[in-house]
Order: C-alpha cells, then structure tokens, then sequence
C-alpha cells in the first residue's frame, strides 16, 4: 500500500492509476462518463483499487498481459461488490484459474499457474505455426 493515495476527478473518458513512487498513488476518474449513475463512479474507483493494490506484487511479478489483467481485476471486482464485468474479457485464459476461491485464498498462486500454463500454451501455438 502507498502511504498516500491521490484522487483526482476531471472530465472526459477512462480512468487510471498510476504511482510515481513506492509511497504514492494517483487515480484519475473522469467522472463526466456517469453523470446520471452515481454507483458507477465507485464501481469504477474499486477497479482501479484494485488494480493499484495488485500491480506490483503480481501483475508485475508475473509478467501478466493487459488482457488478463484486465480479467482477473474484473473477477476480484465481482466477487466483493458485485460490479458488472466486462464483456470484451469474458470468455478469458483466466476464467479456469481466478475462481472465487482463488481470490480468497491464494490470488498469487493461481495467477503463477496461469501464467505458467498460457506461457506453455503460446509456446506450442507458436511451434505450430512455424511447422
């Protein structure tokens, strides 16, 4: 956890995080997205929690790629406040390893398994394609 934890809200699309140093975060909601739906401005500030919590210790660590990223934040976002995942992520490499109980138990150990599973799985699609 950084000891501060900047929030900034300004207008337009997407959101963020990012952390200049080990000891401070910034996110960045552009809250003009949901002005009529004021639960979907927290929804999104959790997903972005999440993802400045986990980044480091093991999206980082294990080399995780953008969309499984994206799946396994979705996951953790579902199973403690119900947030609507997105659909683009849905039929995911993750969905095997990142169960409910995963998240409660061992997060950083299904997501080495993943990891070590998809890198085997693209080494044979990549022998494949080069027969």
């Amino acid at each position: 956890m950084p000891k501060s934890l900047e929030l900034r809200c300004g207008y337009g699309y997407g959101s963020g995080y990012w952390r200049p140093d080990d000891d401070h975060a910034i996110m960045l909601f552009r809250v003009s997205r949901y002005p009529e739906n004021p639960e979907s401005i927290f929804n999104i500030m959790f997903h972005e929690f999440v993802h400045m919590l986990i980044e480091k210790p093991i999206i980082q660590k294990y080399k995780v790629p953008q969309d499984l990223k994206e799946r396994i934040v979705d996951l953790i976002c579902y199973e403690f406040i119900q947030k609507p995942v997105q659909q683009m992520f849905e039929n995911s490499f993750a969905n095997k390893y990142i169960t409910p109980e995963a998240i409660k138990t061992d997060l950083p150990g299904a997501v080495q398994k993943m990891m070590t599973d998809y890198i085997l799985l693209q080494q044979k699609q990549n022998a494949a394609v080069r027969k």
